[in-house]
């Protein structure tokens, strides 16, 4: 990274800003965002997120960590990991991935996860990205290419000798969304749609874990079609670093957001950071401009919401560029 406006990102003050109760209340909810103006909402899948990083930076202490944890349980309990009193299949990964790197930190058994890792078993393999089902239904409640990033926590799961074994569903979930990916681009679901790029930089981090579990040549093909994912992102990046959030493959269009800026830096640091050098900097001096002095990163250029997942990700963008990129540790 050069001597340039991208070193206002200051990791300290990402990491500050995400332990702050800006972010995390005294009973251990996660917010959406923060903006006095537009508030945010108590979010498990972002507290998922938070969990699966913060678990793993040793200046953090255990007990907002283990706050944090405890509300995402009992929101498992009650059933409230996803929109609108449905549960999420993506929402419910993203906890587990986050609830499998505190038991790592806190040096937990691994046991109190089973449930979870066999509930997201079964709805993989009968297509149920929620429940209860609906009807007409956005990006997210479908079952779409964003899924393969469920081979995170199930990843883990399986290199931790955990059971029971999630390979056979991994080699099935590739099976299934392989048909989404065209010449790099991550198609939705349905095919008369743009591509969403925050869904696709999640099947292209799926991709790129799955290309580290899964048997050869299974693993050749996942990584390749990652690094394809990867240099689509390069392709269609601005001037100014950020990335369009819709793209129907020829042109792209909206306010670039903060999330897909830092996802993308953590793909092309990892895949081919030589290759994306120059996309790796300006995306990062784009984030420079959106963070804030007290750490918060905003959604996006015309947005004053300090974002938490977009935060998250900031951080690892951060660690990835300057050499630390590990997919095992991708939240």
């Amino acid at each position: 990274m050069t001597a340039s406006r991208a070193a206002r990102l200051d990791r300290a003050a990402l990491l500050r800003w995400l332990v702050s109760d800006a972010v995390v209340s005294a009973d251990g909810q996660v917010w959406s965002w923060h903006n006095p103006a537009h508030p945010g909402y108590a979010y498990p899948e972002a507290g998922g997120l938070w969990l699966a990083l913060l678990a793993r930076q040793p200046e953090v202490s255990r007990a907002p960590l283990d706050r944090v944890a405890a509300w995402l349980s009992r929101c498992e309990q009650r059933g409230e990991l996803g929109r609108d009193g449905r549960r999420y299949l993506f929402d419910r990964g993203m906890v587990l991935a986050g609830r499998l790197a505190w038991a790592e930190r806190s040096a937990r058994d691994l046991a109190p996860e089973r449930p979870a890792v066999e509930a997201l078993l079964v709805d993989l393999a009968a297509r149920r990205p929620v429940d209860p089902p609906g009807g007409s239904e956005r990006w997210s409640a479908r079952f779409g290419p964003h899924l393969l990033k469920l081979a995170l926590p199930l990843a883990t799961w399986a290199e931790r000798g955990a059971t029971p074994p999630p390979g056979p569903a991994l080699v099935s979930l590739l099976d299934a969304l392989r048909p989404a990916f065209d010449d790099g681009r991550v198609r939705p679901a349905l095919p008369d749609e743009p591509t969403y790029l925050h869904a696709h930089c999640y099947a292209a981090e799926g991709l790129w874990r799955l290309s580290t579990v899964l048997p050869e040549p299974r693993a050749r093909e996942a990584e390749a079609l990652a690094r394809q994912a990867a240099a689509w992102l390069a392709r269609v990046q601005r001037p100014d670093g950020g990335l369009p959030p819709w793209h129907d493959g020829q042109r792209g269009w909206g306010p670039a957001p903060a999330d897909v800026a830092a996802q993308a830096v953590r793909l092309w640091s990892g895949l081919d950071p030589q290759r994306h050098r120059e996309a790796i900097e300006r995306a990062l001096i784009f984030l420079a401009e959106l963070s804030r002095p007290d750490g918060g990163v905003r959604y996006h250029e015309h947005c004053d919401d300090q974002n938490t997942w977009a935060t998250l990700f900031t951080v690892q963008a951060l660690d990835f560029a300057r050499g630390a990129a590990d997919v095992r540790t991708l939240v």
